[in-house]
């Protein structure tokens, strides 16, 4: 299964780098299903960073957990996982400048355990659309930083 999104943000690509560097606190924020974010290792993110994940899907209320697989920050990282039925999975971050603002960008690859394959296959549909109203809700919060007091 794939899944591939991708929002602008009329934002510098440097903003949008800090926002994104605290991902545990704000990507639950976007409402995507991500209930909570929690590295488990010490230090800030990195190359072999493990982290858990509780997330929300069809009122089912789930637990991964995984590393950090590729790490080239600011331009991306990849976060690798498994549980909750799912043999394996990952999730790569891509941020660019564009004349636009700045091009973010997460392709979701995952792999169910066969016996859990119709329920992901049914979740999946709604995943995307939680994903997308969390790329506007991510828009939105960024652009309006740049309308508040003292912002430029």
């Amino acid at each position: 299964m794939h899944m591939e999104l991708s929002v602008v943000v009329d934002r510098p690509l440097a903003e949008v780098v800090a926002w994104a560097s605290d991902f545990p606190f704000h990507l639950p924020r976007l409402g995507g299903g991500t209930l909570s974010l929690r590295q488990t290792s010490p230090g800030p993110p990195d190359l072999g960073s493990t982290l858990v994940s509780r997330l929300a899907i069809l009122g089912l209320e789930l637990q991964i957990s995984g590393s950090i697989t590729e790490w080239d920050w600011p331009h991306g990282a990849v976060f690798s996982f498994s549980g909750a039925g799912i043999r394996s999975g990952s999730v790569r971050v891509t941020m660019e400048a564009t004349p636009e603002g700045t091009k973010l960008t997460r392709s979701v690859d995952l792999e169910p355990k066969r016996a859990y394959r119709l329920l992901w296959w049914i979740a999946w549909p709604f995943m995307k659309r939680r994903s997308e109203a969390g790329n506007r809700r991510l828009k939105r919060l960024l652009e309006a930083r740049a309308t508040e007091p003292g912002e430029s």
